[in-house]
């Protein structure tokens, strides 16, 4: 969702998603990173530990927080816990990602 088509969102109705990479967490520069540090590997994302070494971006935990009204994401937030590449398999009201388009962000309101 870009920021110019921004507004309230009523999860109380709905379901929202929201992304990892580079929406909550430094994905882009984390990659490079490894990259930099260890040219042979070409997919630093596949190595064990490389998504619980992420970092997340300013504000992204306040934000999570304060949209889920809870004071820290904690083991209960791994029950609501997604992964998947392809968006548009997923069912739901709401979408919060750094991209509109690719990978079926279309398919959200």
């Amino acid at each position: 969702m870009r920021s110019s088509s921004l507004r309230k969102i009523d999860v109380k109705n709905g379901i929202v998603y929201i992304d990892m990479d580079d929406t909550l967490c430094d994905f882009k520069g984390t990659v490079k990173q490894r990259r930099e540090a260890n040219k042979a590997v070409g997919f630093p994302q596949c190595q064990y530990g490389f998504f619980t070494a992420l970092k997340p971006l300013e504000g992204a935990i306040e934000a999570v927080n304060w949209f889920c009204k809870s004071e820290h994401f904690g083991l209960e937030f791994c029950d609501r816990l997604i992964l998947c590449a392809h968006k548009n398999l997923l069912r739901g009201n709401y979408l919060i990602d750094d991209s509109d388009h690719g990978k079926g962000q279309d398919k959200f309101t």
